[in-house]
């Protein structure tokens, strides 16, 4: 979940009302939750502007797609190495 420590919040995510622009600085990001937050802040800020059923659309749309060319494009890389390297569990 995204409820990570305040002190922690301001590493990671800013925004300036006079601009109104916000900034998230990915390199702070440590674990899970933090990265969480992050992606939480991100759709949080454009649900602002498109709070209706294609900006929930959209957002649902962007989040899994996002999931499947990570999985597609790395997490799967990834584990067919490391099955090459240990051996495969279905043999």
């Amino acid at each position: 979940m995204p409820y990570i420590l305040p002190g922690r919040r301001k590493f990671i995510w800013s925004y300036d009302p006079l601009r109104d622009s916000m900034s998230i600085n990915i390199a702070q990001v440590e674990n899970a939750g933090e990265l969480n937050f992050a992606i939480t802040k991100l759709i949080w800020c454009y649900f602002q502007n498109h709070r209706n059923y294609q900006g929930h659309n959209d957002i649902v749309g962007a989040l899994d797609n996002a999931k499947d060319e990570w999985k597609r494009r790395v997490q799967n890389n990834y584990e067919d190495m490391k099955c090459a390297e240990n051996g495969d569990v279905y043999e």
